[in-house]
């Protein structure tokens, strides 16, 4: 049998401080990734018969940052502002980072954006609605799981279930 040993790798409060966690992830090197929000999450809104939804943007800008380790190291990057309610991060290189917002208004919807090194809004492009969770491998290959709103929906790319995308 082998040991599994488990070690203290991060503590929220010094990394976040009094961020907002908003998800926290592995990046393909497994190193963890943590993306933050320095406002309350402007995520959901509510009907006239007070049924929650889902909103893709917020009402005021989100000022995100992403917290990555490296060895025992960790770093931080600003993102420029943006109406984005984003849901899932993966770094697609050393130089790019991934940002996905899980809910989309169609097979139109940009809601996949690419960032730079120094937080700089790169491009942006459709991987339609009900994204579970996205994983990027280390050849940079973009996998995305779907849910049942996003496999049963309106979405092309969703009804699939998984995708697998190049960068």
């Amino acid at each position: 049998s082998e040991n599994i040993i488990a070690r203290h790798l991060v503590d929220y409060e010094t990394v976040l401080g009094n961020r907002n966690l908003i998800t926290v992830t592995v990046g393909p090197q497994l190193n963890p990734v943590i993306l933050s929000l320095g406002k309350l999450p402007d995520y959901r809104r509510e009907n006239s018969a007070g049924v929650s939804f889902a909103k893709n943007k917020s009402d005021a800008l989100n000022d995100y940052r992403i917290h990555y380790c490296e060895g025992e190291d960790w770093f931080s990057l600003d993102l420029a502002m943006t109406l984005e309610n984003f849901h899932s991060i993966q770094p697609i290189s050393d130089q790019e980072w991934l940002l996905v917002r899980g809910r989309s208004s169609g097979d139109k919807d940009h809601n996949a954006h690419v960032f730079g090194a120094y937080g700089e809004s790169i491009r942006s492009f459709p991987v339609g609605d009900g994204i579970e969770d996205v994983q990027v491998t280390k050849d940079s290959k973009i996998w995305i799981s779907y849910f049942d709103e996003g496999v049963f929906g309106d979405s092309e790319l969703g009804r699939s279930g998984l995708v697998c995308l190049d960068h």
